[in-house]
């Protein structure tokens, strides 16, 4: 019973980090496009956070990488979940990914706080789900 409702947890959580990162993007697509400042709860500053060199990794903007993750994890999960061949690779890549996603939201968080000294709510959100998948995943697999 424990098992199913931190798998149901860990689903919930990755549906918000989809929804969260496909309304960042959006959000600053309108920005771009009309010059509308982007809504960003406790006053924070997310069109010059995400408007900087670091709200693209390689070239892509921060939150197409954070959809393909969780989409990916998804992938994964399913994996997991339904294919006895290949339940031992799946569960490292998951915990391997997240493990990334944590580690890198951890570096964006640093460049809000330190380097820029500004903050995007919608950014901060997104620590804290990849957090929490990543928490829920160990409770899950392990």
């Amino acid at each position: 019973m424990m098992v199913n409702m931190i798998l149901t947890a860990l689903f919930i959580t990755i549906f918000a980090g989809i929804a969260n990162a496909g309304y960042l993007y959006w959000q600053y697509r309108q920005y771009k496009l009309t010059v509308r400042p982007m809504v960003c709860p406790l006053d924070g500053k997310c069109e010059e956070v995400v408007g900087t060199v670091y709200g693209t990794t390689f070239g892509v903007k921060n939150e197409i990488w954070g959809f393909v993750y969780y989409l990916s994890l998804l992938g994964l999960i399913g994996v997991y979940l339904f294919s006895v061949s290949f339940v031992d690779v799946a569960k490292f890549l998951i915990i391997f990914s997240s493990a990334g996603a944590v580690i890198f939201s951890t570096y964006l968080l640093w460049v809000q706080l330190i380097t820029l000294q500004k903050y995007c709510s919608w950014c901060i959100l997104a620590t804290l789900i990849n957090y929490l998948i990543f928490v829920l995943e160990i409770a899950y697999l392990f």
